[in-house]
């Protein structure tokens, strides 16, 4: 069961490897190999879900479909403000992180981690990231302009997807021990990762200040980033069998 896993993996890293070349990024086949860079990733969290025993729990089903959507928003984004695609595309990332950090909820509910008083310090922990985000852009002069209020909600969703996803890795390992690393660091890493593809994709294209960061370096992030999530259910998972 195994096999089909890692053959995605394989392609996946081929198919980023097309998509970061510049020649492919300025020509009309962006798009397509954006797009299958984007489902198969989707394709790697089914195949991590299969290997590891099906879709037995929630959080393999949640993380799912957050990338479903995450997927949408890759072929919807357009990175101009004013376009439809912009609001279709970071809405469709934001829909992603909703789904991300309930699957995750649900990884703290299975440990007993989410009483009121982790709920209180992690709603705290969100904003404050949120927070340090928006001073960090301020700081780097990051302006989407008539595109503010989406990309204001977008960086609550994601900075509390980041907070959850700490937490669970946290309290991965302070339940199972060293079982639980890979599994914590699938969790850990890819939501870093992400948000860190989030910020260069920020500086490039909304940044006053003449920063000057390759676009492969947004690749060589997100997609990774991606992976990661959708690997941590069959690492999760295989603690639950």
């Amino acid at each position: 069961m195994k096999t089909p896993l890692y053959v995605l993996i394989a392609a996946e890293f081929i198919f980023v490897l097309i998509y970061a070349m510049p020649n492919v990024r300025k020509s009309k086949s962006k798009l397509p190999v954006k797009t299958v860079c984007a489902v198969t990733y989707v394709l790697i969290g089914i195949a991590a879900a299969l290997a590891s025993g099906g879709y037995f729990t929630s959080y393999a089903i949640l993380l799912t479909i957050g990338a479903v959507f995450g997927a949408i928003g890759d072929y919807s984004l357009n990175m101009d403000p004013k376009s439809k695609k912009f609001i279709i595309g970071v809405g469709s990332f934001l829909i992603g992180h909703v789904f991300y950090t309930a699957a995750f909820a649900t990884a703290l509910v299975k440990n007993s981690a989410l009483q009121k008083k982790q709920i209180i310090m992690l709603t705290i922990s969100a904003a404050a990231v949120s927070l340090l985000v928006v001073a960090a852009g301020v700081l780097l002069k990051v302006s989407p302009g008539v595109g503010l209020p989406p990309v204001i909600l977008y960086n609550l969703a994601i900075s509390t997807m980041l907070v959850f996803a700490v937490s669970t890795a946290v309290n991965l390992i302070k339940n199972q021990g060293s079982g639980a690393y890979p599994a914590a660091l699938m969790v850990s890493l890819g939501a870093v990762l992400f948000v860190v593809s989030d910020a260069v994709l920020a500086i490039i294209h909304f940044s006053k200040r003449k920063i000057k960061i390759p676009h492969a370096v947004n690749s060589w992030t997100y997609f990774p980033a991606q992976v990661m999530l959708a690997l941590s259910i069959y690492f999760i998972q295989s603690l639950m069998v």
